[in-house]
């Protein structure tokens, strides 16, 4: 019961965001490798969110948290947003400057279930414990705080795990 209220919750979200002219965005991933190249000048790690065009949470998640942080000024100087298509064959340079898909380089980091949300370093490296699935809505943009300040704590130590 409790899954179906979650899930219709998510389902109305979604509806509600795509009817939203005013919906922000993730910016989709293209280069990695310049994509780190701005978040080491900003000295805020990435958070690579992957997503699947058949994923209803997925896109709840983008339009309820994801992407106003991908463009509110104050996670402008916190965190990079991108977002990669698990089910999608589109070109993506990868923290390496080799040419790769979103698919593949879903499939190379091991990622099993949408949405899941890496938190990495300009050259890829975890920073933090990646947010696997949609949990609890209420608490969603807490675990994504969360996953920010553990990856700036590690960035400002200076080790990536």
């Amino acid at each position: 019961m409790r899954s179906a209220l979650f899930f219709s919750r998510i389902v109305l979200l979604a509806l509600l965001s795509a009817a939203s002219a005013e919906s922000a965005e993730v910016p989709p991933a293209t280069d990695l490798a310049a994509a780190g190249n701005i978040a080491a000048g900003r000295q805020v790690p990435i958070v690579l969110f992957y997503s699947a065009d058949y994923c209803l949470r997925c896109e709840a998640v983008k339009a309820e948290f994801l992407g106003f942080m991908a463009v509110d000024e104050a996670y402008r100087e916190r965190a990079l947003f991108r977002e990669i298509r698990t089910d999608s064959g589109a070109t993506l340079v990868g923290f390496d400057n080799r040419p790769t898909t979103h698919d593949h380089f879903a499939r190379q980091r091991n990622i099993r279930l949408v949405p899941t949300l890496e938190f990495v370093d300009d050259h890829g490296r975890v920073l933090a414990e990646p947010l696997v699935g949609a949990t609890i809505p209420d608490y969603y943009a807490a675990y994504v705080n969360r996953g920010i300040d553990r990856a700036l704590l590690q960035l400002r130590q200076g080790s990536a795990r």
